[in-house]
């Protein structure tokens, strides 16, 4: 079990309060709503355990249920500050040699 699925399976109640983000609470419902959403996702494109995955957002709901959706799915997030050059995020894909990445629109 890793973090992601501790915190997940945690008995905490769906409407109770997990994390603040930017935007406001996330309850642990949502947030096990949308990490699980992300992992499905993630493995349903072929992602493999270990595999890589850029993550690049604000602090915001979408880079925690990202972190925890790579990690649900058994890969290992590869975060970048956003702002970053194109040059940063080209330098990342090349460094790590991953097929996938979160990216906050």
């Amino acid at each position: 079990m890793n973090f992601a699925q501790a915190l997940l399976d945690c008995p905490a109640p769906d409407d109770k309060i997990a994390i603040f983000t930017q935007q406001g609470p996330l309850s642990y419902g949502q947030l096990r709503v949308g990490a699980r959403r992300t992992a499905a996702f993630l493995i349903d494109k072929g992602l493999r355990p270990t595999e890589r995955v850029l993550l690049a957002g604000e602090s915001s709901r979408f880079w925690v249920e990202s972190y925890l959706g790579i990690s649900l799915a058994g890969g290992v997030s590869v975060p970048l500050a956003v702002p970053s050059a194109p040059e940063v995020f080209a330098g990342a894909v090349e460094a790590t040699e991953q097929r996938f990445a979160c990216v906050q629109a």
